[in-house]
Order: C-alpha cells, then structure tokens, then sequence
C-alpha cells in the first residue's frame, strides 16, 4: 500500500517513478538484510526444527540472546539452537532469518551494480520484485513458526501467496518499459525557497 501511495505522489509531483523505484529498492533490500540479522538476534522467524548434526560447531558460544549459531560443513550450512526467543525454544532450527539476510545483502549487491548498467528505467525495481519474489517462497517453505498465516490454496503462507502478483508485476514491468531506455539525469541544486517551500526536484 505504501509502495502504491507513494507512486501516485511521485507522479502527482511530476517525479520519474520508475527511476525512484530504481534508486529505492537497493535500499530496501539492505534494510531488509538488517532486519532480518535483528530477527536473528530477538529468536523470532526461525526456521523448522532439525536435528543437530553431529559435525555441527559451535559459533560464537554464548553470544546471541536469541540463539545460539552453529556451523554445519554441508547444507543447510547454519543452524540455530533458539532460547529467549519467540516460539520454541531449547531446540534446534533452520537459521532462514540469517539464508535471507544473506540473499538480500547479496541482492543489494546486484542491484546497486546494476545501476550504472541498467537499459531501461524500471529495470531495478523489476528486477528487486522477479528476484525476491522468487526467493522468499524458498525461505518460507524452510521455516518452522506459526505466526505468519498459513493455510492458504494448501498449505501455502501469507508471503508465498502475496510472492506471485509480486514476480508477476516485475515481469510486466520488464514488457512494458524495456525499450522506454533510461531518461536524462542531470544534477540539481535546491535553493533555500525551494528547500522551505518542500518542491520534489524531477529526476
């Protein structure tokens, strides 16, 4: 709703809404890398409970409030074993709050490279919803708690239904403005009556 209120502002104060989007969502993506290491830290999104594996080595013993890091030479790579958190806790899970905050890291990665190269204005925020729209179903499908709907066409969570208009739109998104090319970008200053008076420059 938010992503929708501030599209129509954009257009209604004459800005380039599909550059905003493109310079947006490489922040998104951080700030969701971020918010997922402090999920990891509060105990909360975790994923399904497994069995420690017997190679399993200890990371950093004691130093997690949430849970306790442990290291596994093969997949699933890292595990946690979760106390004070939200949910189960003395157990062993799947540690998906850290699998995504890695993807994202990595998507902003993408992302912002992509920036400097991209061929059309929309191509990021296409790329941002085809890209996590198609990884966070993976991560949901890993995880263990209850809290975040299930249920839906099956077996399906909140997040895995809303995951298909999302990669779709990305996709349209590409059909619609690959070959709208990316529009001029010249530098601006503000004056100070343009700063009090709060006019959005046109990107």
């Amino acid at each position: 709703l938010a992503y929708v209120i501030g599209k129509f502002y954009g257009w209604f104060r004459g800005v380039n809404v599909w550059k905003m989007g493109d310079v947006v969502m490489p922040s998104l993506l951080l700030g969701q890398a971020i918010g997922r290491l402090g999920c990891f830290f509060a105990g909360c999104c975790h994923g399904a409970v497994i069995q420690l594996p017997d190679n399993a080595i200890a990371l950093f013993p004691e130093s997690f409030s949430g849970g306790q890091l442990w290291v596994v030479p093969s997949v699933p790579f890292l595990v946690e074993l979760t106390r004070h958190g939200v949910g189960e806790n003395n157990v062993v899970v799947l540690a998906t709050q850290l699998y995504e905050s890695v993807v994202c890291f990595a998507l902003f990665g993408v992302t912002s490279w992509l920036w400097k190269r991209r061929l059309f204005d929309g191509q990021i925020e296409a790329s941002y919803f085809i890209l996590y729209g198609l990884w966070r179903p993976i991560n949901e499908s890993l995880r263990g708690d209850e809290v975040r709907g299930l249920g839906y066409f099956g077996d399906l969570t909140t997040s895995q239904v809303v995951s298909i208009p999302v990669v779709i739109y990305g996709v349209l998104l590409i059909l619609l403005r690959f070959r709208k090319g990316v529009a001029p970008e010249t530098p601006f200053e503000l004056t100070h009556e343009e700063l009090t008076e709060g006019s959005a420059p046109k990107l």
